[in-house]
This record gives C-alpha cells, structure tokens and sequence, in this order.
C-alpha cells in the first residue's frame, strides 16, 4: 500500500521522468499489488529448508524464474495471442509465476512428503519464539538492506546519464537476480553432500572412525 500510494514521488526522487517514470509506476502498481506471493514463497521455502530439506525449496525458484520471463515476455511484449500490457505485464509474469511457486511449496508442505505439516489454524501466535526468532532475523536483514540501498543509489546516480542507461541497468540487474536463483538452486543441490563430507571430516578428526562410517 505505501508503495502504491508513495512510489510515484520515490521514483521521481531516484530520477525517474517523462515515459521511464510512467513505465516504473505501471511496473510497480502492478508488482506490489501481488508480493504477498513472493513473501509467501520465500516463507515456505525456508520452512523446508529449516527442516533440513534443500534440494526441495530450490528447484521451484528455478523453474519460477524460468516462467517469469516466459510470462513476462509474453504479456509484456504480447506474444502470440497475449495482449501487449508493456511494463505492467512483466510485472504480471513475476506475480503469476511466484503464485504458481507458492501453491506448489504450499501444497508440498501439507503432503505426506514434507518433514513438517504447516498447520495455520492451529498454530497460535507466541512472542517468546518471535523474540527469539528477530533476535537472529533482525541482524540478518541487515544484508538484504544493504544491497537494496546500493541499489537504489546506484540507479539515483545512473539515471543522470538518461533513460537509455537507466533501462540498460535494470536489465542488469534482472539478469543478476536471474543468475541468483541459478546459483541457489546449484548451491542448495550440493548443500547436503557437503554438510555430510564436512561432518565425516569432523569425526575423522575427532578419531571416531565408527561414526564416521556410520
């Protein structure tokens, strides 16, 4: 809601102008009327992995990644017989293809394969846990807060030189997010063969060979 009624006035604060300003406002409108999906995601997806379970949560953000240009392209630039909805239907490909993630990691979590059963309703809402949880939460967002204030100063000092390198710079910036989710997704698939090589390591240096054989 905050960015929908004061996003117009940011971006023009970052240098957004003319037809640039109109297409961010279009992009945005529509973008933050649908982030609870990419909150939601991202929720779900760290249930998983805090159950031990990396391979899971990671694969989805590929293949959402894969469906966010593929929609994205298509409702922005009106492939085929999709309309030509410009900025706003590259927002609408991030929206549809994060909703489509959530369901899948949402129904996931309530299958039998799933480690943990989300249960919303009967999971009452307790501070003490709260607490402990910001009191890592809370320094850990220091990092993504840092890199979007680089960010946004990088694209106030960018859009001096004109629309031109302010549009090259934010496809850098997808193609980096893009590379990101790439990344995760080989990392996460690698996680638990190298959490067991490190702790096989650790009882070989404890000397508890039978444990590591175990």
């Amino acid at each position: 809601i905050l960015m929908l009624v004061f996003g117009p006035a940011a971006y023009a604060a970052l240098g957004g102008r003319d037809e640039a300003l109109a297409q961010a406002i279009a992009y945005s409108n529509v973008a933050f009327t649908g982030s609870i999906g990419v909150w939601l995601m991202n929720t779900f997806a760290s249930v998983i992995r805090g159950s031990g379970n990396m391979p899971v949560p990671s694969a989805p953000y590929l293949v959402v990644s894969v469906l966010q240009v593929l929609i994205g392209g298509a409702l922005g630039l009106g492939w085929g017989p999709f309309p030509r909805l410009g900025m706003a239907g590259v927002a609408a490909g991030q929206v549809i293809a994060y909703a489509m993630g959530t369901i899948y990691l949402y129904a996931y979590l309530n299958s039998s394969r799933s480690r943990v059963r989300l249960s919303v309703r009967a999971t009452p809402l307790r501070w003490d846990l709260l607490r402990d949880i910001l009191k890592v939460g809370a320094l850990a967002c220091i990092s993504p807060l840092q890199t979007v204030a680089t960010i946004l100063i990088l694209t106030w000092l960018v859009a001096k030189f004109g629309t031109t390198a302010l549009a090259g710079y934010g496809i850098g910036e997808s193609l980096d997010a893009l590379q990101d989710c790439i990344l995760s997704y080989l990392s996460d698939n690698r996680t638990d063969i190298g959490t067991v090589e490190h702790i096989a390591e650790s009882h070989l240096l404890d000397g508890r060979n039978e444990r590591c054989v175990e």
